[in-house]
C-alpha cells in the first residue's frame, strides 16, 4: 500500500481590510510576489469588512489583472476583524491557511521574501 502525500498544497490567504484604499496597490503587488514565491500554488481572500474608503473599488479593479487566485468579499457593514477572518475562511479553498493584516503586507513589499522575521 502506497500513500500519496501532495507536497504542495493550496495556500489560502485570508486578508480583511478596512480603511486601506492608500495601501491597495502595495498590497497586491506583495501578494503578486507570494503567489510567485509558492509556485502558484496560493490564493488570496480578501474580506472588506464595511470599509468607508474606496478599498472594494481598488481591489474590484486590480484584482482581475493581478497574476493570482483571488476572492473579493464585501461585507455589509464593519463586523470587525474578526468577522472578516471567519468569513474569509468560511470562502477559502485552499488546504492551509494564514491570516494576514494589509499594513503588514504593505511593509512586506518592501522587503525581499527573506527579509520576513
Amino acid at each position: 500500500m502506497s500513500v500519496v502525500v501532495d507536497c504542495n498544497p493550496m495556500l489560502s490567504v485570508v486578508i480583511p481590510v478596512y480603511k486601506n484604499s492608500e495601501n491597495i496597490t502595495a498590497l497586491v503587488s506583495a501578494l503578486e510576489s507570494l503567489n510567485r514565491a509558492l509556485h502558484g500554488d496560493f490564493e488570496a481572500v480578501l474580506v472588506v469588512d464595511g470599509s468607508p474608503d474606496d478599498s472594494y473599488l481598488a481591489l474590484y479593479k486590480q484584482l482581475p489583472i493581478a497574476g493570482f487566485r483571488s476572492q473579493l468579499l464585501e461585507l455589509s457593514r464593519n463586523f470587525g476583524s474578526f468577522a472578516a477572518i471567519r468569513a474569509g475562511l468560511a470562502a477559502a479553498r485552499g488546504e492551509c491557511f494564514c491570516v494576514m493584516a494589509v499594513i503588514t503586507t504593505w511593509w512586506w513589499a518592501s522587503e525581499p521574501l527573506g527579509g520576513i522575521p
